[in-house]
């Protein structure tokens, strides 16, 4: 059914609203808002090139994150100054605006640590709940400015092209890494298995499952660019080929007058789906394929006879890049042999979520806290303590509660509402030839690939030299061959809506809903689908009523400053200074930096655990009493901070009982057991942290005791079915072996013994 076309009235406001500011000669305002558009394009760009999934535990979004809410502070200033505001809302960015206010509020809960009716709350983890409160609120912030600013199909067109040339670059980096880096990796590593890990800085002895984690990743081929897992990569990857197909297909009336157009799509799908069948990513492909069956639906090129050879073309195209990869050893029968192994764990994984959503329901676990609190829940059949629960929608819903949930299903359903009550792009009618944005939005191109190489740096995780040459020869290629099609191409609304289901689709079955690097796409592909349909309403507050807006949104970018930017970043240039003292053989300088760190960052419990480390090696070096106290209370607010870590807990159990075997003092003793039966309690089908406990019990000299926990220890493990976390493969702390042995009894061997009450060898 045709859509009707704006009404006259509604032109008009449009037109004023996008017209630019003429106060102050005109010229000044309109160059800050070219800037603003450069900036913003700077930021998207930069996100996906600086590693996002250790976002929340160590807040490696705090720099982007700040610029984010500088960026809007200094967008609503230039918007009050000028004196002629105007701010496309509606129900769409009313429903983002609720869910922000509903997923901060489930922060502050996890925050504060206090009950509240309907909840069976307990504190988390500050640090992670403040880092992703505010990575979820600089969301809603790219898209409130992408519906402000990038509102133009000229505009629209030129920014996909950006995201279309920086999905060639990351594949390109992508086919690099398995081609050259990660040969490379693994040919050093075999050399030297020992010298690697040192230069990685990872303590994994031989045998030991974190050595079996480390060395499945250095033998995985799967490329990662400059993200830290390949699913994130795929995620990345798959909407925008979709995309890509989207726009050709919707644009074949410009194929034989535009050559440099086919050309810009070839370069765009040809690297990009050979990097997504390295990745294996299997939810991505079965997103891919479902996004491709989409587009005819979106009104995006009926099969015709005119389509069919095209569509062959494209058929045989991938036939040959799956022979490739199949030959090349980078696709093998095992991505499907594993498919149902790896939707058993998702099950496993769902279902241990839902179980953690029965007992949290309105405010959830907290942002960033799930995969501390997921111990508690883990089934002992699974795999691994998973970050997320490999599901967007089960995610929101465990970290900020049902409210948050509906939320964002709200938003769903206003941005569907919203865009078919607008008008489609096409009644726009005619476009000026030339818009300013498609240059500022270049410019911001480059300055968002430079700007990510300091980003990445601060935060511990330099970007690779090759992206810069990579991103400036395809980025530059892309958007130079698509320059037809910028300037005056076809676009709807369907191959971006397309894209968003791929992306959604993907997530239903992997992580990432909460990675800049991944949840961006989603964010602009939303603004920019709305914006082609037009905005709902325009608001136009007084210059009074946007001097206040700029004070509070500049007020919330102090905040931010104050709570995220500077402790993360100056508790971070602590730390990294207290190691090297420490390091150095400086322990008490070192102390001094970690203390520091610790009253930058009030919210962390990394700095505590720094000191607690610290003063358990003064302690057994010197056995000095005010080490001993500073090791209990470092541990004591470590703990104050994270207290649903088992993991922690169970550090701290293996440092106190440590200190028992140097020192013999019995209060260390209790303290060991007390750690270990923390850690159990977080971590119930944990048979490894029941196995610590049972011995830490019969050191103790509590045999019954002793061999009650290994028993259920012993049970744990035969529910286990992962070889490399059986007791078998492990070793106790604090376990001296047996006499004429050279190896230590496995855990299992220790529990059997404790179980039928034999004293065990010591």
């Amino acid at each position: 059914m045709k859509r009707p076309r704006p009404s006259a009235g509604r032109q008009r406001a449009e037109a004023e609203a996008a017209a630019p500011a003429k106060t102050l000669d005109g010229v000044w305002p309109e160059r800050v808002r070219r800037g603003c558009v450069a900036c913003l394009v700077a930021l998207l760009v930069a996100t996906p090139l600086v590693p996002s999934e250790a976002v929340a535990q160590q807040g490696t979004g705090a720099i982007l994150v700040t610029l984010w809410m500088l960026l809007l502070t200094a967008w609503m200033l230039l918007q009050a100054w000028t004196g002629q505001a105007a701010v496309r809302v509606g129900w769409t960015l009313a429903a983002v605006l609720v869910l922000l206010l509903l997923h901060s509020l489930s922060g502050l809960v996890c925050l504060a640590g206090e009950a509240l009716p309907g909840g069976n709350l307990s504190g988390g983890n500050g640090r992670a709940a403040l880092n992703m409160v505010w990575q979820w609120i600089s969301f809603g912030t790219a898209f409130f400015l992408i519906r402000q600013l990038i509102w133009q199909p000229a505009a629209i067109r030129g920014l996909l092209a950006v995201l279309l040339g920086l999905a060639v670059t990351l594949s390109a980096h992508g086919v690099y890494q398995y081609f050259v880096v990660l040969p490379g990796n693994r040919a050093a590593y075999e050399r030297d298995p020992d010298e690697t890990l040192r230069r990685m800085g990872v303590v994994a002895p031989a045998g030991s499952p974190e050595r079996k984690q480390l060395e499945d990743r250095l033998y995985s081929v799967e490329p990662t660019a400059t993200f830290a897992l390949t699913n994130s990569l795929a995620s990345f990857l798959s909407p925008l080929l979709v995309l890509a197909a989207g726009i050709g297909l919707a644009a074949r009336s410009r194929w034989r007058e535009d050559r440099a157009f086919l050309a810009g799509l070839g370069l765009i799908l040809l690297p990009g789906l050979a990097c997504l069948l390295l990745t294996k990513s299997r939810t991505a492909f079965v997103a891919t394929l479902s996004g491709a069956a989409l587009l005819p639906a979106m009104r995006i090129g009926r099969l015709g006879l005119g389509v069919w050879p095209i569509v062959l073309l494209g058929v045989a195209i991938v036939g040959v890049l799956l022979g490739g990869a199949v030959v090349a050893g980078g696709l093998d029968l095992q991505v499907l042999s594993e498919a149902l192994k790896s939707l058993l764990y998702r099950l496993e994984y769902w279902q241990a979520t839902l179980r953690m959503i029965a007992d949290r329901p309105w405010w959830g676990c907290g942002p960033g806290n799930f995969q501390t609190c997921y111990t508690a829940y883990k089934l002992p059949q699974s795999s691994e303590t998973v970050a997320d629960p490999h599901n967007f929608l089960l995610e929101i819903w465990a970290t900020a509660g049902t409210p948050a949930l509906l939320g964002f299903l709200a938003i769903a359903v206003a941005a569907v509402v919203e865009w078919r009550a607008a008008a489609a792009a096409a009644s726009r009618g005619a476009e000026p030839v030339e818009r300013p944005e498609t240059t500022a939005i270049h410019a911001g191109a480059g300055l968002g690939l430079l700007l990510a190489y300091p980003g990445g740096w601060l935060n511990g995780y330099p970007l690779d030299w090759i992206v810069l040459p990579l991103g400036l020869l395809f980025g530059a290629a892309t958007t130079g061959l698509l320059r037809g099609w910028i300037g005056s191409g076809p676009l709807t609304a369907g191959p971006l809506w397309a894209a968003l289901a791929v992306l959604l689709i993907n997530l239903l079955a992997a992580g990432g809903i909460g990675f800049p690097g991944v949840a961006q796409s989603g964010w602009v592909l939303l603004a920019l689908a709305l914006n082609l349909a037009g905005p709902a309403s325009v608001w136009r507050p007084g210059r009074a009523a946007a001097m206040a807006t700029a004070a509070g949104v500049g007020g919330l970018a102090a905040l931010c400053i104050w709570t995220l930017y500077q402790p993360v970043l100056q508790s971070e240039a602590q730390l990294a200074q207290g190691s090297q003292w420490r390091a150095s053989g400086r322990p008490r300088e070192a102390a001094e930096a970690f203390a520091a760190a610790a009253r930058s960052d009030p919210f962390s419990s990394a700095p505590w655990m720094h000191l607690a480390q610290l003063h358990h090696e003064l302690y057994l070096r010197d056995g000095s009493p005010e080490d001993l106290r500073a090791w209990e209370q470092a541990a004591a607010e470590a703990q104050r901070r994270d207290p649903r870590s088992s993991a922690q807990s169970t550090q701290f159990g293996r440092w106190y009982l440590a200190g028992w075997l140097r020192r013999r003092d019995a209060r260390l003793l209790d303290l060991a057991i007390e750690s270990f039966l923390r850690a159990a309690r977080l971590y119930p089908s944990g048979s490894m942290e029941r196995a610590q406990l049972a011995w830490t019990l019969h050191l103790r000299g509590d045999a019954d005791a002793a061999a009650e926990a290994a028993e259920l220890a012993l049970e744990l493990d035969r529910a286990n079915p992962h070889a490399e976390r059986r007791l078998a493969r492990r070793t106790l702390a604090g376990d001296p072996g047996l006499p004429g042995l050279p190896d230590l009894p496995s855990a299992e061997q220790r529990m059997r013994q404790l179980r039928t009450g034999d004293e065990p060898s010591e």
